[in-house]
Formats: C-alpha cells, sequence, structure tokens
C-alpha cells in the first residue's frame, strides 16, 4: 500500500511539473476550413462567451454585430468590463472548477503567461496564428496571443480649437492657449495610462508633470472617457492624450502623435480557457478576429495588413513607439503599484463613479470609416467546406417555408385527385384489368425500382462515410439528421418497396384473370 501510494504521488508531481515547467507544449494547429469550424460551433450549441476588457459596456458591440451576422445562428454572450475585475473573477472560475467563460481578451497582459503556466488556457494555434508578430503571441506555444492593436494619441476637437493646427510633443500641452482644455484619465486608474505617463516622465522629468497640473486638467476615470467629452459640446475641454479613436477620424476631431517621447501602443492579449463548455465557439470567434477582412482598416497584429489609405506604417515601423514594451511593463508589478501611489499621492485617490456606470454617452460622431470586408460566405450546407460561387442565403422564417410546403403539396394532391375523379374511364372489369396490367404496373414497376436503388444507394454511401470515414453531408442538429436526412429518404424505400409489390401482385392476378379468359373461349 505504501508503494502504490509513493507512486501515486511521484505521478502527480510529475504532471505537476508539466504544467509549471511548460512541457508538452505542442499546440494543436488548427487544419479546419472557417465552415468547418463554423458548423463544429452550432452543432456545440451555436454560443460563445467572450470577457472583453473595456470601460464602455458598449465598446465592442461592433464585434457581436459583426460576428453574428458572419455566422447566422451563432450568438456571442459578450461581457465588457475593466480588465483588472475580469481576472479576478477568472480565477475564481478557475480555483472553483466551475468555467463557464470561453474566450478572454484583456489589457492586463501579465494575466496570460501566469494562466499558461497554470495549464488554464488551450494551448490552441487558431487560423491565422502563422501571420501574428512573433513579438504579440506565445514565444513557445499558442497559450494566448494578441488580437487587436490599442494605443493612445493625442486628440483634439477643431470646434473648440479652431486655430490649432497640430500637437506635435508633449511640451506643446504646456501652452497658455491649452490652460483648462485638457481631460485626462487617472495614471492610478488605468495601467496603460500609468505607462504613458511612465514614458512622458522618464524624458521630460517631474518638471513637466508639475506644469501639467498647473493647466487644471479635468481628470477622469475610463479611457474612452476623454475622448467622449472632448467630443461633446456640453464640456469646454478638448484635448486629451490618454484615449484613442482609431486612425481614421472625422470632423471636429483630429489626432496626432508626440516626436519628443514615446506614445504607447501595445498587442490586446487573448486566449481560450482549457475548459471552456464552447471551445468550438471561442475557435471560430478567434478566427474571426484574425481574419484580414477583420483586422484591416487600422492597426493589424498580423504581419501581413498594414493600413490601408492611411499616412501611417504598419505597427511595428511606426516611429516613436514600442508595441512591445507594454507588455514587459505588466510584468512588474511592483514597479506599478510604486508608480501608482507616486501618483495617488500628487493628485489623490480616482474620483467619480465607475466609467461603465457613469452615463456619458459617447457623441454621435464618425470616428471611424466602414471598411467593406467580404468574409467568406458561411452557408448552411454540406460539406461546409465547399464553395458555393453567388450563393444567397435564405431569410425566410422556417414556419412560413413548412407552410408554403405543406400548401403546394395539398394543391397538387387535391388537383390530381379531381383528373383522376373525371378522367377515369369506364371500362369493363376484363379490358380495366388487361390495361392496367399492360401499362400501369409495368411502369409502376420501373419507376419504383429506379427510386428504391437510388435512395439505397444514396443512403448506404452517405452512411458509410458518416460512420466509416467521419464525413457527414448533413447539418449537426439531431432534428435534421432524423427527420430531413433519414426519415424523408426513408419514406422513399417504403412507398417503392410497396409499388413494386402491389405491381407483381396485380400483374400477376391481371395475367390469371387472362388465362381464365382465354381458356372460356
Amino acid at each position: 500500500m505504501a508503494f502504490l501510494l509513493t507512486a501515486g504521488l511521484l505521478i502527480s508531481r510529475v504532471f505537476a511539473y508539466d504544467v509549471t515547467l511548460g512541457f508538452n507544449n505542442t499546440p494543436e494547429v488548427e487544419t479546419r476550413s472557417l465552415n468547418q469550424i463554423y458548423h463544429a460551433a452550432l452543432k456545440e450549441g451555436g454560443v460563445v462567451t467572450l470577457w472583453h476588457g473595456g470601460d464602455e459596456t458598449n465598446q465592442q458591440d461592433s464585434l457581436k454585430a459583426g460576428f453574428e451576422k458572419a455566422f447566422p445562428g451563432m450568438q456571442l454572450n459578450l461581457t465588457v468590463d475593466l480588465s483588472k475585475y475580469h481576472d479576478i473573477k477568472i480565477d475564481q472560475q478557475l480555483r472553483g472548477n466551475n468555467v463557464y467563460v470561453d474566450s478572454i481578451v484583456l489589457q492586463t497582459l501579465n494575466d496570460f503567461p501566469q494562466w499558461a503556466q497554470e495549464g488554464a488556457l488551450l494551448n490552441y494555434a487558431p487560423l491565422g496564428f502563422d501571420k501574428i508578430y512573433n513579438a504579440f503571441k506565445d514565444s513557445v506555444s499558442a497559450y494566448w496571443y494578441g488580437l487587436l492593436i490599442f494605443n493612445w494619441s493625442f486628440i483634439w476637437n477643431t470646434d473648440k480649437l479652431p486655430h490649432l493646427a497640430n500637437i506635435t510633443s508633449f511640451e506643446d500641452l504646456l501652452q497658455p492657449q491649452f490652460k483648462n482644455k485638457l481631460v485626462l484619465t487617472y495614471p492610478n486608474d488605468d495601467d496603460a495610462v500609468l505607462f504613458s505617463f511612465n514614458l512622458i516622465m522618464q524624458v521630460h522629468g517631474t518638471k513637466w508633470f508639475d506644469a501639467l497640473l498647473k493647466q487644471n486638467p479635468k481628470w477622469v476615470r475610463g479611457t474612452e472617457t476623454p475622448a467622449t467629452i472632448l467630443a461633446s459640446s456640453n464640456f469646454s475641454q478638448a484635448v486629451t492624450f490618454t484615449s484613442s479613436v482609431g486612425l481614421n477620424v472625422s470632423s471636429p476631431l483630429k489626432i496626432g502623435f508626440p516626436t519628443d517621447a514615446q506614445f504607447v501602443s501595445w498587442s490586446q492579449i487573448g486566449g481560450i480557457l482549457k475548459n471552456a463548455p464552447h471551445p468550438n465557439g471561442a475557435k471560430l470567434l478567434h478566427a474571426y478576429m484574425l481574419s484580414t477582412e477583420h483586422q484591416s482598416g487600422g492597426w493589424s497584429v498580423r504581419s501581413d495588413i498594414e493600413p490601408k489609405g492611411l499616412p501611417y506604417p504598419d505597427i511595428m515601423h511606426m516611429p516613436n513607439t514600442n508595441p512591445t514594451s507594454f507588455f514587459n511593463f505588466m510584468q512588474d508589478r511592483a514597479n506599478i503599484e510604486r508608480l501608482r501611489f507616486y501618483f495617488e499621492d500628487r493628485l489623490g485617490p480616482p474620483q467619480g463613479v465607475s466609467p461603465l456606470v457613469d452615463n456619458l454617452t459617447p457623441a454621435p460622431i464618425t470616428i471611424m470609416t466602414t471598411v467593406n470586408v467580404s468574409l467568406p460566405v458561411v452557408h448552411p450546407f454540406y460539406p461546409p467546406s465547399v464553395t458555393i460561387p453567388g450563393v444567397a442565403l435564405n431569410e425566410t422564417p422556417t414556419p412560413l417555408l413548412v407552410a408554403g410546403f405543406l400548401s403546394g403539396w395539398a394543391a397538387i394532391v387535391l388537383a390530381a385527385f379531381i383528373a383522376i375523379s373525371y378522367l377515369k374511364p369506364s371500362l369493363r372489369k376484363v379490358d380495366k384489368a388487361l390495361v392496367l396490367c399492360s401499362t400501369r404496373y409495368p411502369i409502376q414497376a420501373i419507376v419504383s425500382v429506379g427510386q428504391l436503388y437510388g435512395n439505397v444507394l444514396y443512403l448506404s454511401t452517405s452512411l458509410f462515410d458518416l460512420y466509416y470515414n467521419d464525413i457527414s453531408y448533413c447539418r449537426p442538429e439531431g432534428y435534421y439528421f432524423w427527420l430531413y436526412f433519414f426519415f424523408f429518404n426513408f419514406i422513399w424505400i417504403v412507398i417503392p418497396s410497396f409499388t413494386v409489390y402491389q405491381s407483381i401482385k396485380e400483374t400477376s392476378k391481371a395475367f390469371k384473370e387472362l388465362d381464365k379468359k382465354l381458356k372460356n373461349l
């Protein structure tokens, strides 16, 4: 007994070290097509739950709308909250062995290496993984990887500052014209903003910060809040450098980038939880987020995509930013705490309610141009990998289709019944039998045998592929298989079998009557 106990403990220690030291790190590399992943996700339930970092509940509404439009039947359950709150709740799920989230995309970049080391993430390389910059993904596996680029920039409202042509340095913000015009996020409330102040003050020192405070900036919580305030006519503030409105903005907003210090940019990391209840749904979501169509229109985590129609290079060649440095900054939590307390000592604790419930609605302006995308048409037909040029997806509700089919079927049966009743010839019994024998039943037998042969061949080859080759030609839902595929095809085995039997029986009967008739001649 002692030997078995010791052996068990040693085995458990081996597996524990396997997770901790990262052995067996060969990732699962996706080889399926987008359509195949889509149909696997439908079979799984058609649901994916995403927790996304952010400070406005509607920040990722476009992601939800685009995903659900691209993949009919899929439902993206999306929750946006501050990453520093999301990660605590994820830890609680992991510790309680009660994971109900599938995908996580967070700003707390330090969490992902830890979760990977703990074996909490799926070691999976989605479609497009090979195109991600190496600096934006796990160097030895595929537990986590960049899914989108975030950055801060100078943003100002030209309606409020009509004579301002450009902002090119953080020193510019100390000019008298910006007095009472700045709106900034508390650096002690957001790590990316904290990093921005750290980069600026590494160049300009604390004297710059002292001078900035004399400009009387409005301090707020949340990084979308500054852009919302400066875009609104209800506030006098007009400039920020702790927010983002993308690269392609429209009037009255303008953006610029500094030349005197680095601005913050980083790759927002995502991963799939190992015990996710809907892993195929999460894989489909990540494939969508990494698609060339979704990544176009701004800076991309993919090395093969550059901003189109914009005066900026790809993020790796953009001057005055290092999109990998924020990841390194986030790993040193002790240093972050020291910086946070420095600014808290200067500014006090962040004031105000959470930006998620502050009732500040983004101004109704267009800050990003619409990008016309053309994802591969996802169709509901099998096999899912087949390409159908020009396919038009059905938009008619299923009950209406069924009602139309039944109505058409009833009309045809009624018309046939009336025609047969009206045209039925009055033949003598013997003549009728002879006519039926010589015309109807032979033709009926030939047609029925052909129908029976075709259906048996179709079902047998399809079922052989399904159970032997694991190739399905039917949608994954149970009622599709048993009702549409099996039952409606089985009907055309039963009916032709009956009509063949009837033809043989009636033909035999007719010949017997004919023999009797001939004997009586």
